[in-house]
């Protein structure tokens, strides 16, 4: 009848009903072979999301407040800009003081915060993870276990 005139519905009975059998087979089997199957079965579950969005682009509310993200999006590129230029500055300037001195077998890490966290990845041997060091700063605002660490293995 009705129900079924539309595709979205078809999809959403078919997409509902594997999802349930694959738990049902998931659950029976209980073994790691059917996981894939309901791992698939979610993406087509969030496939489904797709139809709220396009719901949602008409109301006048939901364009309203993507119209504003959008303005202060744009409006703060200055900001960003400068932002980024000196997160630049200071990632080049951290590889060329620190570079190479944060790294797994220093023994001057072994008991620290650093070595306990395994925040090997965020070191200064090159632009990229120091850029890395310096975003994690500005974002989770101070984090004393970097400073901590370059002043052990510098001995500054």
């Amino acid at each position: 009848g009705y129900y079924w005139s539309f595709y979205s519905n078809i999809f959403d009975f078919s997409t509902t009903w594997l999802l349930l059998a694959s738990s049902v087979l998931d659950e029976m089997a209980a073994s790691s072979d059917g996981s894939n199957l309901k791992r698939y079965m979610n993406i087509l579950r969030l496939l489904r999301l797709l139809r709220v969005l396009k719901q949602l682009k008409r109301l006048r509310k939901v364009q309203l407040m993507v119209e504003t993200i959008s303005t202060i999006v744009t409006l703060s590129a200055p900001i960003m800009t400068l932002t980024g230029v000196v997160t630049y500055f200071f990632s080049t300037l951290a590889v060329q003081l620190w570079g190479g001195i944060l790294y797994e077998s220093n023994p001057a890490l072994a008991e620290s915060e650093y070595a306990e966290k395994k925040f090997w990845v965020f070191n200064f041997n090159d632009f990229l993870t120091s850029f890395g060091v310096w975003v994690v700063s500005l974002i989770c605002e101070y984090v004393p276990v970097f400073p901590d660490a370059v002043s052990r293995a510098s001995g500054v």
